[in-house]
Parts: C-alpha cells; sequence; structure tokens
C-alpha cells in the first residue's frame, strides 16, 4: 500500500533523502547560516517571509514565471493549469519548471494539486500576474466579445490601462447603478456591460476572465523561454593566448595596486568627511600610474577600483581622520608569490559588499559609503557561475553576459539598470584577468569555483626579476615585472614612461635630484645601477649623474626654524627679494647665510621651485636622509562570508536526513 500524500511542506520535507536536501541548500544558501539542526528548524527557517522572498529573487525568468501562475491560480491548481494559463506548449518545461520549485521547498504537492507556500503566495501581491481572483459569476468568452462590441472603441483606451495590471482603478461612486442607455462616460460604459466591477464605493476593477480574454488568454505579455539564452556570441579565441592575456592583466593590476599603496605617503592623499577620496587625489592615482587618457571615466574608474581593492584587502589604513598610509600587511603582502596576491586580491573583489563603480558616479567618492550595496557579493558570485558555464576562449562580451544574467535573475533585473552593471563588472573583470579581449579565460573559472590556480596558469605567473636594461638614451627598461624594491628604487632615480609588465623609465636632472634630496649619493646611485644592470651603465647616464651631483648641495639648509647657507651672493639676493621670503621669515644672518622661521621642508619647497637644488641637514651638519617610511596599524579585514561549498553542502545534508531517521 503506497503512503499517503503529503499534507503540508514539513511532510514533504520528512520524505526527502540527503540528495534533496543538498539540491535545496545549494539553491537557498541562506539556509545554511547558520546550519540547521533539524528538518523542523529547516521548515521554520524556509517559512519565513525574507527566506521566501530571497529564494523568489534567485528563480530564472521561467522558474519565476511559473511560480507567478501557480500564485494567480487557486490553491491546489494542476500542472494542466500552469500551462494553460502561460499559454506553454512545450509540457516538459512545465514540469521541469515545478520540479525545479519544488526542490526549492516553493511548491510542494502531486501534480493534480500544487500548493505554492503561503509566504510566496503573499509575496506576489493582490495581482498576480495583474490578475484579480476568479470571479463568482464569470463571463462566457461569447459574453465578453458581445459587451466589447456592444460598448465600442471608447472603452478601449480605459481597458488598455488595466489590462496587464493591476487591475484597478480609483473612481467615485464605482458601485452607482448605471445601465447601458444611462451611461455617459467609458467608465460608466465600461461599467454598465461588466466590463468593469465595482470592487468597493472608489474602485473598479476588472474582471479576471475578461482581462484574460483581452490579453490573449496569456499571463504575461511575452513568455520567457524555458532555457537560458546562448552566452557565447559564436565566436573563439585561442584559450592558451587568452589566458597569457589574463595573465598579463593580473601581473599589471598586482603591480598597480604596489605602486600606490607604496607612494600613497608621497600622494598625501586627504579622506573626505565621509571617508571618501576626493576627485583631485583619485586624479593624482591616475597620474601616479599613468593611466591613459583617452577615456578619462575609465581610468577614474580603475583608480578608484584599485583604491578600493587595497582598503578591502586592509594594504592600507588611516592614522587619522585623514591621512591613508601602508600597514605592515602590505609588507606581508609583498612577500607572497604573484600567483598568491592575485588569489586573494579576487577573492576580496567578490567578497566586498560594495558596487565600486558607484564610487565614481557624479557626486560619489572612491571609499565613500555611496558604494555600499550588500547585493554586489551576490551578483559577482552570479555573474561568474554563468561565464564559467562556458570554456575559456569564447567570446562573450558584456551585452551577452547582460541578456543572459537578466534571465538568470529576473527579478534584480526589474529593479536595477541590469545592463550598465554587468559593462561595469565586465571592465573591472578584464582588469583582474578574468577576461581578456572579450573572452573568458581560465582565471575566471579558477574565480568562479573559489580554486587554486591551476599548475598550467601558475607557471605564467613570471617570477620578479632584478635587473633593467640602461639605454643611452636616458632610459632604462623592465623587460618583467620588478621586484619591489628594485622597482621602487627605479622610480625613486627615474620617471616611469611606459606601463605594461615591466616598464619604460627615463632618468633626468629632476629625477636624479629627487634621489639626491633622499640622501643617495654618485657613488651609491651609480653603484645600484651597475648591480641592477644587465648593459652596464651609459656613458651618457654617468655624465648626467655626476653632473647632477656636482650642483646638488651647493645650497644648505639647516634649522632654526631653519637656515640657508650658500656662497652664491646672487642666490642670497634672489632669495631675499621673493615674495615668499616675509611669509618664511628669511632674513640674513651672515653675507653666506639666511636663517628662516618656516621649518626646513617649506624652505626646500621654495628653493625646488626656484629651480635650486639644496641638501638637508640636521643641526650636527649631516645630510638629512630620507626617513623610515611610515606604517598604520593592521586593520582587520572582516568580509562577509561566502556562499557554503559543496563539501560543506554535503556534510549538512547528510545530517538533516539523519536527523529523520
Amino acid at each position: 500500500m503506497s503512503p499517503a500524500a503529503p499534507r503540508s511542506l514539513a511532510e514533504t520535507l520528512r520524505r526527502w533523502k540527503a540528495g534533496d536536501f543538498a539540491a535545496l541548500l545549494q539553491a537557498r544558501p541562506d539556509l545554511c547560516t547558520p546550519p540547521p539542526r533539524t528538518v523542523a528548524d529547516l521548515v521554520t527557517r524556509m517559512s519565513t517571509g525574507g527566506s521566501t522572498l530571497h529564494a523568489l529573487h534567485r528563480l530564472n525568468a521561467w522558474q519565476h514565471v511559473v511560480a507567478e501562475a501557480l500564485a494567480a491560480l487557486p490553491d491546489g491548481a494542476t500542472r494542466k493549469d500552469v500551462a494553460t494559463l502561460l499559454g506553454a506548449t512545450d509540457e516538459l518545461a512545465v514540469r521541469r519548471g515545478i520540479a525545479d520549485l519544488r526542490a526549492r521547498g516553493l511548491v510542494w504537492g502531486a501534480e493534480g494539486s500544487l500548493h505554492l507556500v503561503a509566504q510566496a503566495r503573499t509575496a506576489f501581491g493582490p495581482w498576480p500576474g495583474g490578475l484579480p481572483e476568479e470571479s463568482a459569476h464569470p463571463l462566457t468568452e461569447r459574453q465578453i466579445g458581445a459587451a466589447l462590441q456592444a460598448a465600442g472603441e471608447t472603452v478601449r483606451p480605459l481597458l488598455d490601462q488595466l489590462v496587464w495590471g493591476p487591475p484597478t482603478g480609483r473612481v467615485r461612486n464605482a458601485d452607482r447603478q448605471v445601465t447601458p442607455e444611462s451611461a455617459n462616460t467609458p467608465m460608466e460604459v465600461a461599467l454598465a456591460y461588466g466590463l468593469l466591477r465595482p470592487l468597493d464605493p472608489d474602485t473598479v476593477v476588472m474582471p479576471r476572465e475578461v482581462a484574460l480574454h483581452l490579453r490573449g488568454h496569456r499571463l504575461v505579455r511575452t513568455l520567457p523561454a524555458p532555457t537560458a539564452p546562448d552566452l557565447g556570441t559564436g565566436h573563439r579565441r585561442r584559450a592558451d593566448l587568452i589566458d597569457r592575456a589574463g595573465v598579463g592583466a593580473a601581473i599589471t593590476v598586482l603591480r598597480d595596486i604596489e605602486q600606490l599603496v607604496s607612494s600613497i605617503d608621497d600622494l598625501d592623499v586627504r579622506l573626505l568627511r565621509d571617508g571618501g577620496l576626493g576627485a583631485k587625489d583619485l586624479n593624482a592615482v591616475v597620474t601616479l600610474l599613468r593611466l591613459p587618457g583617452v577615456h578619462p571615466e575609465r581610468s577614474q574608474a580603475y583608480a578608484a577600483l584599485l583604491v578600493e581593492l587595497a582598503w578591502a584587502a586592509g594594504l592600507v589604513n588611516q592614522v587619522n581622520a585623514e591621512t591613508l598610509l601602508p600597514t605592515a600587511a602590505f609588507d606581508q603582502w609583498l612577500e607572497r608569490p604573484a600567483v598568491e596576491r592575485w588569489s586573494g586580491l579576487v577573492r576580496t573583489w567578490i567578497a566586498t559588499p560594495r558596487w565600486f563603480a558607484w564610487s565614481v558616479r557624479p557626486k560619489a567618492h572612491a571609499l565613500g559609503p555611496d558604494a555600499d550595496w550588500r547585493g554586489a557579493v551576490d551578483l559577482r558570485h552570479g555573474l561568474l557561475a554563468v561565464c564559467a558555464e562556458v570554456e575559456p576562449g569564447t567570446v562573450v562580451g558584456a551585452e551577452a553576459l547582460g541578456r543572459a544574467y537578466a534571465w538568470h535573475r529576473p527579478a534584480l533585473a526589474s529593479q536595477l539598470d541590469l545592463a550598465e552593471m554587468t559593462a561595469q563588472w565586465w571592465e573591472e573583470a578584464a582588469a583582474l584577468g578574468l577576461q581578456a579581449l572579450d573572452a573568458v579565460t581560465g582565471l575566471m573559472v579558477v574565480a568562479a569555483a573559489d580554486a587554486e590556480v591551476p599548475a598550467v596558469l601558475a607557471e605564467e605567473f613570471p617570477e620578479p626579476i632584478d635587473e633593467l636594461i640602461l639605454q643611452s638614451d636616458l632610459t632604462a627598461v623592465a623587460p618583467g615585472p620588478l621586484a619591489h624594491e628594485v622597482g621602487r628604487t627605479i622610480r625613486l632615480l627615474a620617471a616611469q614612461e611606459s606601463r605594461g609588465a615591466g616598464g619604460v623609465f627615463r632618468f633626468s636632472a629632476a629625477s636624479l635630484r629627487r634621489a639626491f634630496d633622499a640622501g643617495w649619493n654618485a657613488d651609491r646611485v651609480l653603484a645600484w645601477l651597475a648591480e641592477h644592470s644587465s648593459t652596464g651603465v651609459p656613458q651618457p647616464l654617468e655624465y648626467l649623474v655626476g653632473d647632477v651631483a656636482r650642483r646638488h648641495g651647493r645650497i644648505r639648509v639647516g634649522t632654526v626654524g631653519s637656515w640657508i647657507q650658500t656662497d652664491d651672493d646672487a642666490v642670497v639676493s634672489q632669495l631675499l627679494a621673493h615674495p615668499e621670503a616675509g611669509p618664511l621669515g628669511l632674513r640674513r644672518l651672515a653675507p653666506s647665510v639666511i636663517v628662516a622661521d618656516a621649518e626646513a621642508d617649506e624652505v626646500v619647497g621654495l628653493l625646488h621651485r626656484l629651480g635650486l637644488s639644496p641638501a638637508a641637514e640636521d643641526s650636527a651638519g649631516r645630510l638629512v636622509t630620507a626617513p623610515t617610511r611610515p606604517r598604520a596599524r593592521p586593520r582587520p579585514v572582516e568580509l562577509p562570508p561566502g556562499p557554503p561549498g559543496p563539501e560543506a553542502i554535503a556534510e549538512l545534508a547528510e545530517e538533516l536526513a539523519g536527523s529523520l531517521s
């Protein structure tokens, strides 16, 4: 004798196996936190309005329209009722849609008596699909046709406003008696012929059967496809080339993060009251990284992304209400292999509850509150999952991805500009190496699975190098990513001219003077260049170093506030006559000595603006070198946990199934 049919969702779940629970938890990950220990706990959690709404928002377009049809039908409807209301001829697709809802705990019961859970029915509102409840005394098709013909075309604009819902309209004295002979307005004509009915004294409603007749017996204007649209464009690129391009982008973003954080104290950024970064400071980041100016909005978005990721990863922190500095975590980060740094950065990108592109909208700021959005994590996970369904090398593009994801998450598509947000996500994915030339890379698949980078891809991440190619045109070429200290030093000695995996740097009097200001001398500069050059030190560069060294330090600055010593009478006269001499408190102490009330760094700044090369001294006459780079206190990085993995879900499913025995 077969067991009696279950009479509730709870009874249904008590007959499930571990595989059924695993499918439920996979589709509704919110049920995993905290883990339910019994089926009773699970049912209680599932029955909350919040969890049910979350489950509905995770339905694809086909599953959603099947659920909406069930909400529009009386409780206990059949599969055939659903197919009829949808106008669906694909019986298998309807059966599959119902099965998907049943697996998510949104529907229970056999196909001859289906029950949408109460919270889901409530979530669709009073008019699911824009339809009211079935009429107590419905009109027949013949009666509706006759009424429409008799009412004439004057009522059609009014009916068209209500036909797709909501089916109600406000009107005074809706329940007044009116006949075809006494009707004077389209509203009265529609009421007289039963095409509208009074719902209360101030509201009219279009009867369900009239709405369906006017719709052509369709629940929705356009029935969504039962399967996902094709994500690919039909084009493919060589996967190995796309993977190399992706790794190249990954190396570039790591180098840019490194340069940004290393130089952030030099940029002297100042946070705004809301904690955000002002436009001036963001543009300084763009300039620092030599980002292209052809599309300034893209360069600003990329710079903001780097700042956001550096903060989210704990590589920078505030030292007071306004200033950002690197943390000790940054120094530890630099010691890790590039592939590990990339993996951590991508995990941070995925798990941060902020939509980074919103930080560059008008009146918004990087690190400001405008980009806060908890839905960002779910959207990134969802887009990754969709992209991971195609093979690496498949050309996708932002538009195709946006269309596909709108099918996977129609509820989200109805609330947000998903096309724009998908395009923003696609740009960030390119910056991180997840896509290249609009094609999915192997790194995209790795990120979607939260897996370790396989050896074949990890080998593409080059080891940092410590050698440069010095050329006679006063440039240095880095043929690959530089070790951190080498990169930091070459940027002190020379100005970076181009971006890439390595970079091109140009030496000049100004760049070398910067090194001498930091305490270097000619011997140290030439020794460092010789150590790190694979081609020796070209003669023009030696001459330039020597020339700058001879001119550097002819003027010496100390502390009074500060003092200036020079044997050049013309310089003394120039300084005392300068407009800033008064504010700085400059005055002659001796024929070759000027003292100032201002601090030494302010006086050095004035001398630099005059094109001079002073050397700073302390009170003992020793040259002052650059101090040790300050560090901010480490900041605990708190990111929301991601969805549970397959192993955790399988373990919890077994525990739930075991609780039934």
